[in-house]
């Protein structure tokens, strides 16, 4: 089957994994510039070393059902991934105190969009692709894309189209 993936996030690239996994054809669509939704690196200059750069949003991750360690024991032997040093503290009432944890927390290496970079290998992914409309029409499904250069394009024939977006989007 060719089903639509419309998000190139963790939920986006972990369906499309399985799906292929599975015989299926996933296509990504992602309206940014590359994959990972909420789990971005901005680089403010790539060609200085090390490179100036931020995370914004996912601040680490843990891991815990075993499908996901083990993709993260992929990632970390692939440098994607790093174990995170930093100390976690619960804040209340004018009192800190550390927030202990049992479960390694993980970065992406050298950002966080590295993970997403890594799980994307293999995929079909068009970037900068907003699906702007979704049609079933005679039995397959087309999404409607406006691209980043502005044009429209129309692609066709999925048997599913699959949301994995954050609801306000």
């Amino acid at each position: 089957k060719r089903v639509a993936i419309i998000g190139a996030g963790m939920s986006g690239l972990a369906c499309a994994r399985e799906l292929g996994q599975l015989g299926h054809e996933g296509t990504l669509y992602e309206k940014s510039r590359g994959p990972g939704g909420r789990m971005p690196t901005r680089w403010l200059n790539r060609d200085i070393d090390p490179p100036l750069g931020f995370d914004h949003g996912t601040q680490y991750f843990q891991a815990s059902s075993p499908a996901f360690v083990e993709l993260i024991d992929q990632a970390y032997k692939a440098g994607a991934v790093a174990p995170w040093a930093g100390s976690v503290v619960n804040l209340g009432y004018g009192l800190s105190s550390p927030h202990a944890s049992t479960t390694t927390r993980w970065v992406g290496t050298p950002g966080m969009a590295s993970l997403a970079r890594f799980m994307s290998r293999g995929l079909d992914i068009r970037l900068q692709c907003r699906v702007a409309g979704v049609v079933r029409t005679e039995g397959v499904y087309q999404v409607t894309l406006h691209l980043a250069d502005g044009t429209v394009r129309v692609e066709s024939g999925f048997d599913a189209v699959i949301s994995a977006v954050p609801a306000e989007q």
